[in-house]
């Protein structure tokens, strides 16, 4: 199957990636979409890479990037606004058909891109969004923390796999989604999470999602139980955010569970004897899940003024990593500039 439309143009395709406190990681990241096989007729356009101006490792990595290949276009931010402000900046680009978004410190497995244009090809609409399937890649197997993270995922993708796309949900995982040009929603600033304004900014819009669970991604998840409390956190505050917004917030395994407690019971019961240790870490899961969110009704009713802008989760396969995934201080620094984009590297149509 050949990717061309049907005036037998080929389909464009533009890369973006919101990077902070990447390092190095970034180009391994970068290269995991450059080295992907696409089907004939579909082809890369350009590399969009946002990084703000005081991330100098980060920023040093992808200038190198920028400068050993002409699609690669940097975005620098004069002051950091969080995710969802580079990911709009990102967005302003009208010569493509279809975006491929990926986390700065996720890898697509070869044959990812190739599987989300190729299911989008199949899809009606000029609003639409595609998700990949994440994959955790923790450095300490065989632990509780590992084991009850691998549950997790396993709920998100048996959640995302059965409902995304029915009346049950509107919600997208972003670390590495497809999101067609045409119809494209915009990212207002101060979102906590991205991944669930979109889908329900494209619901809203009548537009589809659709989940290619063949299109996997590697993604770092914490290390320490403390960072995985965080975490969910601000993610319960997110998609309360988004539930103050449009009226409804983002399902997950656990909310469908408390509305069937037959139907969620049973299945629960299911994937805990399959899984590794899965008794311990279902309870650990329950009880970080039960945590967290009763935490995050503490934040206020807006939680984008503290998570906004989120210091990235640490990781050991970085040694020179000593960030904790923690809200920091929303206030500008003194002196700080007006946010605004930077002119990278000259763009070759």
């Amino acid at each position: 199957m050949t990717g061309a439309d049907s005036t037998g143009r080929p389909l464009r395709l533009v890369a973006g990636i919101a990077a902070y406190r990447e390092g190095e990681r970034l180009r391994w990241s970068l290269d995991s979409l450059r080295d992907q096989e696409l089907p004939e007729g579909i082809l890369w356009k350009e590399f969009r890479i946002a990084v703000p101006a005081d991330d100098p490792g980060t920023l040093a990595v992808a200038r190198k990037c920028a400068a050993a290949d002409p699609r690669v276009r940097l975005l620098v931010e004069p002051q950091r606004r969080g995710k969802s402000a580079a990911l709009a900046e990102i967005l302003k680009y009208d010569g493509t058909d279809y975006f491929i978004l990926l986390n700065g410190d996720a890898r697509a497995h070869p044959g990812a891109v190739a599987e989300l244009v190729l299911q989008a090809e199949t899809l009606p609409g000029p609003a639409l969004a595609i998700m990949g399937r994440p994959v955790p890649r923790p450095t300490h197997p065989g632990t509780l923390l590992a084991a009850t993270l691998a549950l997790l995922w396993k709920f998100h993708h048996l959640y995302h796999r059965e409902l995304l796309g029915t009346d049950e949900m509107p919600h997208l995982s972003d670390e590495l989604l497809l999101i067609r040009s045409e119809g494209r929603p915009t990212l207002p600033p101060g979102i906590v999470n991205d991944g669930a304004y979109l889908a329900a900014e494209l619901r809203r819009l009548g537009g589809t999602l659709a989940y290619a669970p063949s299109a996997q991604v590697d993604i770092v998840v914490p290390e320490r139980w403390r960072d995985l409390w965080i975490q969910r956190r601000r993610i319960h505050a997110g998609h309360r955010q988004i539930g103050a917004m449009f009226g409804h917030a983002p399902g997950s395994f656990g909310d469908r569970a408390i509305r069937h407690p037959v139907y969620g019971a049973g299945r629960i019961a299911r994937e805990l004897l399959r899984a590794e240790r899965g008794v311990p870490a279902g309870m650990a899961l329950i009880l970080t899940e039960i945590g967290a969110n009763l935490a995050s009704r503490l934040d206020g009713p807006d939680p984008g003024a503290k998570f906004v802008r989120w210091r990235r989760i640490q990781d050991p396969a970085l040694e020179s990593e000593a960030a904790v995934d923690r809200p920091i201080d929303p206030r500008p620094r003194r002196g700080a500039v007006k946010a605004s984009l930077a002119p990278g590297p000259a763009h070759k149509p």
